[in-house]
């Protein structure tokens, strides 16, 4: 990565610097104390961007699946370590493929709508999952290494093979819209250090979304905890809708 992207990359020739007045060491203390206020203002220069704030402070759709959870209930329900491997591999192929997808569909039919809509169906198979193991009576966690531990029925086993794919598909094209929009809101002189402080709130929704989950297990059990996660996913809903336009529109300083 260092030697064959970077390297050959040339800056396009720009305005001469302005000559140097005082010390080295107070250019550089200027240079980046209005690096600091250009950052600053990037948040809080338009609508979108600000608001993107509140976004990525908020899990985009249900996040369960994608979580602990899913491995759990994966060795609750007996699958073997082959049989896990294999669908974390399947949920990996349609997450990268689809995240492609989402993102060209993104810039066909506009970011917000379709993430709007990506973000809804990450929450489908959440809730059919809640409502089948519900019905199958698999509510609380089970000791694996009981001696008495009950065996899963095949019919909850196959639900969760394709619920587990499916939200995979979904997940991926939310992903692949979700980073698109965090770019689109970015300033093009500070875009680096702008998006790379939205992708670590992203981070933050991941840490505290395992958090809660876990400790909702333990206190309500599985259907319960994916019918709230499904829910909860639905919140960033209301923030997207405060964006406004975000497509190429806020490159210009628009906050449309």
């Amino acid at each position: 990565m260092t030697l064959l992207v970077p390297y050959p990359m040339k800056e396009p020739p720009g305005p001469p610097r302005a000559v140097r007045v005082g010390s080295r060491a107070a250019a550089v203390g200027r240079e980046l104390l209005q690096f600091v206020k250009d950052t600053a203002r990037a948040f809080t220069g338009s609508r979108s961007a600000f608001v993107a704030i509140f976004l990525a402070l908020l899990p985009m759709g249900a996040y369960s699946l994608g979580l602990a959870l899913q491995s759990n209930v994966a060795v609750e329900l007996g699958l073997g370590d082959r049989e896990i491997g294999t669908l974390g591999l399947i949920g990996m192929l349609c997450s990268a493929g689809f995240c492609v997808l989402g993102g060209w569909l993104s810039d066909r039919f506009g970011r917000r709508r379709t993430l709007a809509v990506f973000i809804v169906a990450t929450t489908i198979p959440v809730l059919i999952l809640s409502v089948v193991m519900r019905n199958f009576g698999w509510v609380l966690p089970i000791d694996t290494t009981a001696v008495d531990r009950p065996v899963a029925p095949a019919e909850l086993v196959t639900w969760f093979w394709v619920l587990v794919i499916g939200y995979s598909v979904a997940q991926g094209l939310m992903f692949g819209v979700g980073t698109a929009i965090f770019m689109d809101v970015t300033t093009p002189t500070v875009a680096a250090t702008q998006f790379t402080a939205y992708m670590a709130l992203c981070n933050v929704v991941y840490s505290y979304s395992a958090t809660w989950q876990g400790r909702s297990i333990e206190s309500w059990g599985y259907p319960v905890t994916l019918a709230l996660d499904a829910a909860f996913g639905l919140i960033s809903l209301l923030v997207l809708a405060l964006m406004g336009k975000v497509e190429r529109a806020s490159r210009s300083g628009s906050t449309a």
